[in-house]
C-alpha cells in the first residue's frame, strides 16, 4: 500500500498589509517547500511577531500568492513579561 503525503506549505507574510477584501499577499520565494500550492489549496501563514493562520489561496501569479487568510484560525504570541511591564511603566 502506497501513502501520497503532500507537505503543509508555510508562508512568511505581514499580517499588516491587508490588501483590498481582507486578502494578504505572500510570496513562494521563501515558503516551505518547493512544491507550488494549488488554487484552493490551505497553506499556514505566520509572521515575525509570532502572529498565524491558516489560508485558502486564492490566485498565484509567478512568485506571489494571493490568500484569503481564516480568521478563526488566528493565534497570537502572547507578549513577553518584559514586554508587558515596559507598555505598562
Amino acid at each position: 500500500m502506497t501513502i501520497h503525503f503532500e507537505d503543509e506549505i508555510v508562508l512568511r507574510v505581514d499580517f499588516n498589509n491587508v490588501a483590498t477584501g481582507g486578502r494578504i499577499k505572500g510570496s513562494l520565494r521563501h515558503a516551505s517547500s518547493a512544491r507550488r500550492p494549488a488554487v484552493g489549496e490551505t497553506v499556514y501563514l505566520h509572521d515575525g511577531e509570532g502572529n498565524a493562520c491558516y489560508a485558502r489561496v486564492d490566485e498565484l501569479r509567478e512568485q506571489i500568492v494571493v490568500l484569503a487568510p481564516d480568521w478563526a484560525s488566528w493565534t497570537a504570541e502572547a507578549p513577553s513579561s518584559s514586554a508587558f511591564q515596559i507598555a505598562v511603566a
